[in-house]
Parts: structure tokens; C-alpha cells; sequence
């Protein structure tokens, strides 16, 4: 044991001084007292006594003794227990988590004799993570893997506050690596990975399952899907979406479109066969169903099982679909070739969920490629709006025109676009059409094709467009948002003079004596003309350019315009389900999920002293009462979804002063989404990150030995010197030392009279 000091301020020369400054005292005579010699080397030796035991402790000198010692650690064993390791795609159709079980009991001796080295601790998650109980006999497990959620970041975010303070040597993760946690607990894994490689702990990865791309399992499921939450009367639903397959190389897939009939029966209506080529495909997929009746209906997209198949929870989605009498069927006969309006009332209309649009380019110069069944489409009831674009008469046969008067006299909606070969130009003078459109032709208007635009028939731009009286009270043209009213009106009036104006239009000569003139230019040249014909409406609109509208930046106002006025020739611009009608916010929610609803109301049939009622329904028949929806105008409401997985039926009450007035209903599902088996494949990307992050590696379950054989070598290099200082300095006796040296020299002065 080497004896070292440590001076008062780390400084001998200030304790050289001191020896100096004492040792100069010890040289001074007392005066004025005669000492003896021997008197006079008493006084000497307790001054001497004194100066040493001070330089001792200004000195300050330790014993050090250097001791190695072994230092405590700690290996983790982290354990997968969420729904993803129950897949069977381990050897001989083990169950992932059935291997785990295996490999960790056929290990359990070596377990133990790393215990004797290390301190062992076992931990379970899922979605959270907590303490396994295990002991040198064996680790306790249980019999099912129920987590519905698998959270490595959490689990490890957890695992570094609860060892915080504590030599981790390692974290040894059992798992199939797969990470599915929904907000908040999808926490990346690599954020606290990266703690732990501060701490000098290594993630060692052991994994479980097969991954994809290897074909090694089969199993189909779908990977995003699109239901509608509503549709219309006679409209085609479409939904679409993607599927995955794994392992089904050569083989054929079926997917089927189940929907409820009116008994509530599921009955397939539409089926697509998928050839699959490689040993992993996503496939798109798009499924039409064309809509019976008013009401609400259940739809289901199945993939049918695949024998061998891993997993089939992931083969079915679902939704309801609220199924609106408001459907309108159009049919827009466009000219060769297509114009720029055309494609911008495809887009207006075709993204309108309330129309159901079909185009047909019709060429005058190739009628063999006019659609076979044209004179089908053309009957009475086929369809309730017809639009007419830029055909010359001369292309369509006069059957065919009468069947669309007579179409138009039983009820269907029909507006002719201006063009080059419309109205009279086009030669519609002397066909049947020109009985039922509001404006007067004649057949000395003909356009040629050979000569150039007639400027007697056709109108050179700048087109301002602005409405007439009749027209500002029409709802349908009102291109601003929001109700009616006289501060809407004036906004409906800026907004149509701030349209851009156009190139040009077409010039009516005349008039029918019941035609209405709602659209104007300044100089009062009709735009746009309506009058009734039987059941049906006729419009004429001298324009063709509003796609001109759209792009100087009120494409909104412009789609709105062809949408309302769609609705309107249907008959259909004011679409009710009655007094009052409930709309989800969406049909699908997990449990507890907070549900938000809205009560759309008929103030005109209302009297306005009504009380909404909600209440919950399940699919046993229990009721349960919600808060009544916020006041108006908006009329929302929300609950917390119930815990219970199943069907759920919203129903909102009307109770007026005399009872019920009216009720709606709408139907949504409580899913507790899994997860973990849609997508069951192992993650093995992931645990190699993980791995090398932290200084770690992937361990195949077959070598789980070779890792813990190389952690229990690891734990004997796990030695620290410590340094042992005993003080000399700081003890009683030396105290005891320098007080009794004081005390006999004040002794000696004062019995000698020195003092």
C-alpha cells in the first residue's frame, strides 16, 4: 500500500513555508525570564511537537490500496406476445410463438448458469411491456399471444426508464419484428435504440417467422380498400382498391362483391378473377354495383380463402352505404372531335357521387362507330338528363331524335351546348328536337363544313354573362356558398361578374313564347334559355367555353353551376330522405372511439318546436340513450363508441308536441382492427437495425445457445479496479496530539511565570 499525500491546496511550497516560518520560531528566546537549560529544551520539544503534527496535517497523507472488483450486470429478455406470433410458419406448422416456447425451454440449463454470472430478468409486451416471472426452474409463459398490438418503441422507450441507474449488458429481443402500433404508441424503435447504445447495452434480435418476398407462406389480405359511405337510386357504386398476394405463384385468386338484399342476406353481385404471376403481387381492383333502392345496405369485399392460406382475418372488409333517391343518370353525346368542355364537364360531373355519367364521342364522318345500343340509351327512362354537345343532326338518325323528344316530353332533363354544329347551324331546324328546345331555328342557319363560322348565327367574344330577374331566383344558378338570402344574392351577383368573359356564343334569332331567359350578356343576347316541355325541362346554352371559368381560378363556382343545374333538369335539385336524415362521420371505429354525427333537418316541413332523440341500438336489441345533437345550425353530436365489437345502429327522433315526427337511422361497425395479422410477415429489416444501432447482431433460434455462452464469457471481463484510501491525517489521535502539546507548553509558561 503506497503511502501518498495530498497538501492543503495542492501546495508543498506553502508547507515548506510554514517549516520555515516555525522552524524561525523556534529560534526566538523568551524574555525577561531566566530559564534553565533543561526548562528551556521542555518549551523547545512541545513547540517542535506542535510544528510537526501541523506540517502532518497540512500534508494530509492517505494509504491507497487498488482492489478489483466484479461489477454487477444485467441481461434482458424481451418477449413478443401480440397476435402476430401466433401465425404457424415455423417448422412442421409451429406456431411462431410455439418455437419460441421450444427454444427457450431446451435452453433453460444455460439460462441458469448465466444467472450465476449475471442477473436475468424477463419481460412480456405488446403494446406495453411488463415483468415475466422466471426463476432457475423454469419462465412462465402464457398459453395464447392475445396483444393486439406490437410496440417496440414503447417497450424499450419503457424498458431504459425502468433500468435507469443500472449496467445493462445486454437486451435480447424474441420476436418476429414485425412493429404495428397505432398513434400513440407507434414510437420509432430506433429512437430508444439509440439510448441504449449510449448506455454501451447491445440489442442481440432473435427471430420468428418468415419474411415476405421469400414465398415461403401463403396468404392473401387486403391492402387498402374504398367503400363509399353513400350512392344513389340506379347509380353504379364503385369500390376499388388493392390486395396483396404471398406465396400464390400460379395460381388463381377470386375476389367477390357480397351486398344485403332487403331481407338483410348477404348475396354475392359482382366477382373478379386475378391470375397470380409472381410469389408476391399487389393487385388493384375495382368492383361496380349498381344500386336498387332507398335505404341503407351492407357491403362485403372477400377474398376467398386459399387452402394453406396462413391467415384468412385479413380476406374481409366491410362498410355501409346510405343509398339516396337522388340519382341522376346523364348521357352526353359529344362530337368528333371532343372539345375542352367536355373533359371539364366529365370531371364536374363524374366526381359528383349524386350523377352517374356516361359520354359517348359520336363521329358524323365513321358512324359504324357509333355504340350498338344507342337507340337503347335514347328510350324514355334510360336515363333523366341528356346532354347534347357539338353533333351535327346530320349524324344522328331521326328515330333516334325522336326517341330523345319523347324522352324529354315524359320527364328527362335536356340542354344543348353551343358549337359550331349546334342549334340551327347544326340543322336541328326541321328534326323533332326543335320542338322541345325554348329557341326558334330555322333551316337557312345551317353551318357548312366546308366555309368559315358565320358571324349571322355566331356571337365574337368578349361574352360577359350576367343573370336576368328570372334568373337571380333560380337557387340552382347560384354559384356563391351558403343559404339563401339577400347578402347571398349580392354575393351570387359579384361572383358572376367577376367571370371572365368568353370567346364567343352562339346568336339565337328567336324565342318560344314560354321561354325564359335567365342568363344575359350586358347588350341583352340570351345565354341561356329554359322552358317546360310536358314532364321535362329544355334548356339552351349558347355557350361552350366555361372551361375558360375554371382555369382563371373559379373552377369551384363552375362545377357547382353543371351540378346544380344537373340536379335541376333531373327534377332532383332538392334531394331529401325526408324531414330529417343522420350522417356519420364514418362507419368503421375501434372501441371507445369517439363517434360524430350530424341531423340534417327540412326546416319547410318542420314547425321548429321539435326535440331531437338519439339513441343507440345494438344488434341484440339493447338501447342505450345519447346526449341529444348541439342546437342549429349544425346540429352535430358525438359519443364514445362502444367497447363491444359488432354492429350498431344510430337512431335519431323527431318528437314534436303530439309525439314523433319523424326518425332516421344509420348503421356503423365497432372493430377492434387486427392489426396484426392484415400484414402477418416477419420484419427481419427492422431487427437488423435495431442490432446494428446498438452493436448487436441477428441470432438465429437454432444458435439462442451460442449467445448465451458468449454473454456468460462477456460477464467475466466485467471487472473494475477500485482505489481503497485509508486517511492518516483526520484521526482522533493526532487531534489528541496536538492539544496535549498546547496544553503542556501553556503548562510550562505558566507554572515558570511566563505567562
Amino acid at each position: 500500500m503506497p503511502l501518498v499525500i495530498e497538501p492543503v491546496f495542492d501546495s508543498l511550497i506553502l508547507v515548506a513555508l510554514f517549516c520555515l516560518v516555525w522552524g524561525g520560531m523556534l529560534l526566538i528566546r523568551p524574555r525577561g525570564a531566566t530559564l534553565s537549560r533543561g526548562k528551556r529544551h521542555a518549551l523547545l520539544a512541545c513547540r517542535a511537537g506542535t510544528g510537526l503534527l501541523l506540517v502532518f496535517l497540512l500534508l494530509r497523507p492517505h494509504w491507497v490500496q487498488k482492489v478489483i472488483e466484479r461489477q454487477a450486470a444485467t441481461v434482458i429478455f424481451l418477449i413478443d406476445q401480440s397476435r402476430s406470433m401466433s401465425v404457424a410458419d415455423e417448422v412442421s406448422g409451429q406456431s411462431r410463438f410455439a418455437r419460441l416456447r421450444e427454444v427457450l425451454q431446451a435452453y433453460q440449463a444455460e439460462l441458469a448458469e448465466l444467472s450465476d454470472s449475471l442477473q436475468v430478468k424477463f419481460y412480456g409486451f405488446d403494446d406495453s411491456l411488463y415483468p415475466l416471472d422466471w426463476n432457475r426452474t423454469g419462465l412462465q409463459l402464457p398459453q395464447d399471444c392475445l396483444g393486439r398490438q406490437t410496440a417496440f418503441g414503447v417497450a424499450l422507450e419503457e424498458l431504459t426508464r425502468l433500468e435507469a441507474g443500472q449496467r445493462v449488458l445486454a437486451v435480447v429481443l424474441l420476436t418476429d419484428g414485425k412493429q404495428t402500433a397505432l398513434p400513440p404508441k407507434n414510437v420509432p424503435p430506433q429512437i430508444p435504440a439509440e439510448q441504449l447504445a449510449r448506455w454501451g447495452t447491445a440489442c442481440f434480435a432473435v427471430p420468428f417467422g418468415q419474411p415476405r418476398g421469400l414465398g415461403q407462406f401463403m396468404d392473401l389480405g387486403f391492402a387498402d380498400v374504398h367503400i363509399p359511405d353513400r350512392g344513389f337510386v340506379k347509380n353504379q357504386l364503385e369500390i376499388s382498391g388493392s390486395f396483396r398476394a404471398e406465396g400464390l405463384a400460379g395460381k388463381k385468386v377470386l375476389l367477390r362483391l357480397l351486398a344485403e338484399d332487403s331481407a338483410g342476406t348477404l348475396s354475392p353481385v359482382d366477382e373478379q378473377s386475378f391470375s397470380i404471376a409472381g410469389s408476391t403481387e399487389q393487385r388493384a381492383f375495382r368492383c361496380r354495383y349498381s344500386l336498387p333502392a332507398p335505404g341503407e345496405i351492407k357491403v362485403v369485399v372477400e377474398l376467398v380463402p386459399q387452402p394453406g392460406e396462413l391467415t384468412t382475418e385479413n380476406n374481409r372488409r366491410s362498410g355501409f352505404i346510405r343509398v339516396l333517391k337522388g340519382g341522376v343518370n346523364v348521357l352526353f353525346l359529344e362530337g368528333f372531335p371532343p372539345r375542352p368542355e367536355q373533359a371539364l364537364i366529365r370531371r364536374a360531373l363524374g366526381s359528383f357521387e349524386q350523377v352517374n355519367l356516361d359520354v359517348v364521342i359520336l363521329d358524323p364522318r365513321r358512324p359504324e362507330t357509333f355504340p350498338a345500343d344507342l337507340n337503347e340509351r335514347l328510350r324514355p327512362g334510360r336515363y333523366e338528363v341528356f346532354i347534347l354537345g357539338n353533333v351535327p343532326a346530320s349524324a344522328l338518325k331521326t328515330q333516334l331524335l325522336q326517341a330523345l323528344a319523347d324522352a324529354v316530353h315524359q320527364g328527362a332533363g335536356l340542354v344543348m351546348l353551343g358549337g359550331t354544329w349546334s342549334f340551327g347551324p347544326g340543322g336541328y331546324a326541321d328534326t323533332p328536337i326543335a320542338d322541345v328546345l325554348p329557341v326558334r331555328m330555322s333551316h337557312l342557319e345551317i353551318q357548312r363544313i366546308d366555309e368559315p363560322v358565320r358571324t349571322d348565327v355566331h356571337l365574337p367574344g368578349p361574352i360577359r354573362c350576367r343573370l336576368t330577374k328570372l334568373g337571380r331566383e333560380q337557387p340552382w344558378l347560384a354559384l356563391a356558398e351558403g343559404e339563401s338570402g339577400s347578402e347571398s344574392g349580392l354575393q351570387n351577383d359579384t361572383l358572376w361578374e367577376k367571370l371572365p368573359p368568353l370567346p364567343g356564343m352562339n346568336r339565337f334569332m328567336a324565342l318560344k313564347r314560354t321561354a325564359q331567359v335567365l342568363i344575359e350578356t350586358p347588350d341583352a343576347q340570351p345565354v341561356l334559355v329554359y322552358h317546360p316541355v310536358g314532364d321535362g325541362r329544355a334548356v339552351a346554352l349558347a355557350i361552350d367555353c366555361t372551361w375558360y371559368w375554371a382555369l382563371a381560378g373559379f373552377r369551384e363556382p363552375v362545377n357547382r353551376f353543371w351540378r346544380q343545374m344537373t340536379l335541376w333538369l333531373a327534377r332532383k335539385d332538392l334531394v331529401t330522405d325526408g324531414l330529417i336524415a343522420v350522417e356519420l362521420s364514418q362507419r368503421r371505429f375501434e372501441p371507445g372511439q369517439r363517434v360524430v354525427y350530424r341531423v340534417r333537418e327540412n326546416r319547410k316541413g318542420l314547425e321548429g318546436d321539435e326535440e331531437l332523440v338519439a339513441t343507440l341500438f345494438s344488434a341484440g336489441g339493447v338501447q342505450t340513450p345519447l346526449p341529444p345533437p348541439g342546437g342549429p345550425p349544425n346540429r352535430e353530436g358525438s359519443f364514445s363508441a362502444p367497447e363491444q365489437p359488432g354492429e350498431y345502429t344510430l337512431r335519431i327522433d323527431l318528437q314534436g308536441k303530439t309525439g314523433q315526427v319523424a326518425s332516421a337511422e344509420a348503421r356503423f361497425s365497432v372493430l377492434v382492427r387486427d392489426l396484426e395479422l392484415e400484414d402477418p410477415a416477419a420484419d427481419l429489416g427492422t431487427l437488423e437495425q435495431l442490432a446494428k444501432t446498438t452493436g448487436g447482431r441477428v441470432i438465429p433460434p437454432d444458435q439462442f445457445g451460442e449467445l448465451l455462452k458468449s454473454l456468460r464469457q462477456t460477464s467475466q471481463t466485467l471487472e473494475t479496479t477500485i482505489e481503497v484510501r485509508q486517511s492518516l491525517w483526520d484521526r482522533w489521535p493526532i487531534l489528541m496530539l496536538l492539544v496535549a502539546c498546547l496544553c503542556v507548553e501553556w503548562y510550562f509558561r505558566r507554572r515558570w511565570g511566563m505567562v
